[in-house]
């Protein structure tokens, strides 16, 4: 009677001590995160729409911008990831796309870079076919960009002295060049900080 009263007690005590055990949360410096704590040292949809919005809020400010009537065109490169998780960089540069052409002052080509279409290259072939009316073509009329958008996201992993704690410290970095001169226009840095266990890894 005893040990099946212990058993009964263990059975209902196992929740409670798998949660306790998976309890170790993750402080994070994004301030978008509905939580200070999570669960994760990995990057989330949040972290993304933050280095994105920050970032973009910035360029927004620079004074040059305000120098060119009508949209600018720009070309996408890609965004590196110098860290050592897996990271999908499309997710970064979706949100960027998404939240510049909203502004409507910002057009994207899609005849080179990240967001390179093989229907734009396709559609150029169209005009060597005597099955198309070159009339309707667009021959010669591909627009050149004006800037160059690249990104890069870095790690750096800091251990506590006494092994107990790590932070991974982000960054996202953007830079944006003027492609017919060459000159850089703008560079910033997002930094997004977690803080935990060192028993928890996110890779």
């Amino acid at each position: 009677m005893m040990k099946k009263f212990v058993k009964m007690i263990l059975v209902a005590c196992m929740p409670v001590l798998l949660v306790a055990c998976a309890s170790g949360k993750v402080s994070t410096t994004n301030p978008m995160a509905s939580k200070k704590e999570i669960n994760t040292f990995g990057l989330s949809t949040v972290d993304f729409d933050y280095a994105a919005k920050s970032a973009l809020d910035e360029f927004m400010m620079s004074p040059w911008l305000a120098k060119k009537e009508g949209r600018w065109l720009v070309q996408i490169g890609n965004v590196r990831n110098e860290t050592v998780q897996e990271v999908d960089t499309k997710r970064l540069t979706q949100r960027m796309v998404s939240y510049m052409t909203k502004t409507g002052k910002f057009a994207f080509s899609s005849v080179g870079g990240s967001l390179a279409d093989s229907n734009v290259k396709e559609y150029r072939q169209l005009e060597k076919s005597d099955m198309y009316d070159q009339e309707t073509g667009g021959k010669g009329k591909v627009v050149k960009p004006d800037l160059s958008m690249i990104g890069e996201i870095s790690q750096t992993t800091n251990i506590s002295a006494d092994r107990s704690k790590q932070q991974l410290e982000y960054e996202f970095r953007l830079r944006v060049t003027d492609l017919s001169s060459g000159i850089i226009l703008f560079d910033s840095l997002v930094p997004i900080d977690k803080r935990g266990s060192n028993k928890n890894f996110a890779w």
